[in-house]
C-alpha cells in the first residue's frame, strides 16, 4: 500500500506539456532533452511533451521516456491541417489533464492558444530568440499569454521593451558539464579554434573564417563542428567554402560535420570562438565550452555579453560585431597566450555551473511551474 506521502506527491504534482515543432537540432532542443532527462529533479511536476515533426529530438525523448506525443502539422497556412491539429491538442490536453502548456516559441504558442484556452488549461510562452521582427509576433496582440518566460536576461529585457504589461520571468538551462577529460597537449600542438553550431549566417561563420587571412603567421587550425539544416544554409556553406578557397585556407579550415560526440571536440580544442553579428538568445554552446575550460571569443551581444557580465573572472574577450580585423586580433592574442589559456581553464567551469547547473535551473523551473496548479 503507498504511503501517504507518496500519494500527496501523485496528488499534487502539477503536470506540464511542453509543445514545440521539433524539426531542427540545436540548443533548445538540447534544453528540452536536459528537462527530460532532469524531470526527477522536480517531483511537484510531471513533465510531458508534444511536438509537430518526428526526428531527432521526437528520438531522443522517446528513448529517455515514453512520455511524448505527435501533433503532425508542418504549416499554419492550411486551414484544415489546424482546425484538426487543434483537435488533437485539445483531446491530448484533456486525456492526460494537463495543467499548464508551455509552449516554446511563438508559432507553437499561436498553434496551442485556442485548444489551451477550450480546455480550460493554462498556457505560457517560453521565448528562446532575440528575433522578435518576426511576423507571427505581431499576433502576439490578438493572443496574449498570461506569463512569458525568456531564457535569459537579455531576452526578458527586449520583452519587457515590447510588451511591458506581460510579466516575464528569466530561466536558465539546465545543462550539465559533458564527460570526458581534456586531451593531453605537448608544446608542439597546434592550437585549435573551434565552433560549434548551425550554419546559420547571423551566428557569423563568415567573419570568423574571413578573419583567419590574417593570421597566416601563426600556426593554428580551425574545426567546425555542425552542418547545415536547411536549403538557406546549405548555400550559405557554399559561401564559406568560397571564402575559404579565396584566402588559401583549405588547409586550416576543417568541417567536420554533425557529430554525436560533440564534447571530444571541446576537450581537445584551445580557443572557442563563436562571432555572432546579430545577438544569440543565450548561446548554450557558450555554456558548454566554459564547462570544458576553453577560452571564449565572441561579440559584445546578446548570451555571449550576458555570460561574461556574471562573473568577475577573464573568461576570454568580446569584439564588436562584423569586424573582421578586431576578431581576429583577438584570436591572435589567445593563440599566442598559452598562459592565459590555461589559467582560463581554471575557473571557466564554475562559470557554466553559476548559471546552468542542473540541480539549481530544474528546481527554480519547479518552484515556477507549481504556479499553474488548476483548482
Amino acid at each position: 500500500m503507498p504511503s501517504m506521502v507518496n500519494l500527496y506527491t501523485c496528488m499534487s504534482k502539477v503536470k506540464v506539456c511542453h509543445f514545440y515543432s521539433g524539426n531542427r537540432f540545436g540548443g533548445l532542443e538540447k534544453f528540452l532533452i536536459n528537462v527530460q532527462r532532469y524531470s526527477n529533479m522536480t517531483p511537484k511536476v510531471d513533465h510531458s511533451f508534444a511536438l509537430c515533426f518526428e526526428g531527432k529530438l521526437f528520438d531522443h525523448l522517446q528513448h529517455l521516456k515514453n512520455n511524448v506525443e505527435l501533433i503532425k502539422l508542418n504549416t499554419l497556412s492550411n486551414p484544415i491541417k489546424v482546425v484538426l491539429a487543434w483537435v488533437n491538442i485539445f483531446k491530448m490536453l484533456k486525456r492526460n489533464e494537463i495543467d499548464v502548456l508551455v509552449s516554446h516559441e511563438i508559432w507553437n504558442y499561436i498553434l496551442g492558444y485556442f485548444p489551451a484556452k477550450l480546455a480550460g488549461v493554462n498556457v505560457v510562452l517560453w521565448s528562446h530568440t532575440s528575433f522578435f521582427d518576426y511576423k507571427l509576433y505581431k499576433l502576439l496582440k490578438y493572443f496574449l499569454p498570461q506569463e512569458i518566460v525568456a531564457d535569459s536576461l537579455h531576452v526578458s529585457e527586449l520583452i519587457k521593451e515590447r510588451w511591458p504589461s506581460i510579466p516575464v520571468k528569466t530561466l536558465y538551462y539546465p545543462h550539465p558539464s559533458p564527460e570526458g577529460v581534456p586531451a593531453p597537449k605537448a608544446s608542439n600542438d597546434i592550437p585549435t579554434i573551434l565552433y560549434v553550431g548551425r550554419f546559420a549566417r547571423y551566428k557569423g561563420l563568415h567573419i570568423l573564417i574571413e578573419s583567419l587571412k590574417y593570421l597566416n603567421d601563426l600556426e593554428f587550425k580551425l574545426d567546425i563542428v555542425g552542418g547545415p539544416q536547411s536549403v538557406e544554409e546549405e548555400k550559405y556553406k557554399i559561401e564559406l567554402e568560397t571564402i575559404i578557397k579565396k584566402f588559401n585556407l583549405q588547409e586550416r579550415v576543417n568541417f567536420v560535420g554533425e557529430q554525436s560526440d560533440v564534447a571530444s571536440f571541446y576537450f581537445k580544442s584551445d580557443i572557442f570562438c563563436h562571432p555572432n553579428i546579430a545577438p544569440e538568445a543565450f548561446g548554450l554552446v557558450f555554456i558548454e565550452a566554459l564547462y570544458c575550460g576553453l577560452p571564449i571569443v565572441a561579440t559584445n551581444i546578446g548570451g555571449a555579453k550576458e555570460i561574461f557580465a556574471s562573473t568577475d573572472k577573464v573568461i576570454g574577450k568580446l569584439v564588436n560585431p562584423n569586424q573582421v580585423e578586431e576578431l581576429s586580433s583577438s584570436l591572435r592574442d589567445m593563440i599566442v597566450h598559452s598562459k592565459l589559456r590555461e589559467e582560463i581553464k581554471i575557473y571557466a567551469p564554475e562559470v557554466s555551473r553559476q548559471l546552468c547547473d542542473p540541480l539549481l535551473s530544474m528546481q527554480k523551473m519547479e518552484d515556477y511551474l507549481i504556479r499553474f496548479r488548476k483548482k
